[in-house]
Parts: structure tokens; C-alpha cells; sequence
């Protein structure tokens, strides 16, 4: 099950981390209209991730919240976690899963929001058929 979610979200994940990676280290240059640029993206990956975690109308969304949820772990946790960790220690690292922990469910209702977008596109494309 996890693998297959995984392979249906590979793109937004991969597009999270290059979004990370650049808001991390341009981020003491920015400026707030590119802050927000950079936020988002993150939150349009969160959508599309699960937008596309869900495979069929009968799946629960659960699975896209899900994968809201993945995205921002590894776009959060696993990037800005890390170079939090480098660059400050256990200290930054706490900071980012503190933060995490604060957001995790905004991550999880646009990734439920987004398997409901494609759950009535999917129902609406088997009424058209019939």
C-alpha cells in the first residue's frame, strides 16, 4: 500500500525537495513576494499529491490526506530538518518538527481537499460514460 502511494506521488515529492532545497539555501536573500512564491509551491505539491494518491472513486481519502502529510514530512522534516541540524544542532532540528507538528494538518486537509477534486472528476467522468 505505502509503495504504491509512494509511486504515485514520486513527482510532487521530487519537486519538494528541489523547492526545499532552493528556499533553504536562498532563503536569508529573499524576499517576502518569493517567501511566499516558495510556500506556494510547497502548498500546490501538497494539492497534487493528493490529487494523485487517490486512484479510483472508492478510495478513502484518508489516502490523500496522507499523502499531504508525506509531502510536507519530507519537504520539511527530511530537507529543512537536516540542514536545521547542520547548521544549529538538535536545537534547529526541534524547531522544524516542532513546526511540523503545528502544520502537519494543513498539509493533510489540501491533500484531502485535492483527492476530493479528483474523486468528483473521476465520479463525473463515469456518469459521462454512461
Amino acid at each position: 500500500m505505502i509503495q504504491q502511494l509512494l509511486f504515485r506521488i514520486k513527482t510532487p515529492l521530487l519537486l519538494a525537495v528541489v523547492n526545499s532545497l532552493a528556499w533553504t539555501l536562498l532563503a536569508p536573500d529573499l524576499s517576502d513576494l518569493l517567501v511566499a512564491l516558495f510556500n506556494g509551491i510547497r502548498f500546490l505539491l501538497i494539492f497534487w499529491a493528493g490529487f494523485l494518491a487517490l486512484e479510483e472513486s472508492a478510495c478513502r481519502l484518508w489516502n490523500s490526506a496522507a499523502a499531504g502529510a508525506l509531502v510536507l514530512a519530507v519537504d520539511h522534516m527530511l530537507v529543512t530538518g537536516a540542514v536545521s541540524l547542520l547548521k544549529l544542532g538538535v536545537a534547529g532540528f526541534l524547531g522544524a518538527l516542532t513546526s511540523f507538528l503545528i502544520v502537519v494538518w494543513l498539509a493533510m486537509l489540501l491533500g484531502a481537499l485535492g483527492g476530493l477534486l479528483r474523486r468528483m472528476s473521476l465520479s463525473k467522468g463515469s456518469r459521462n460514460r454512461t
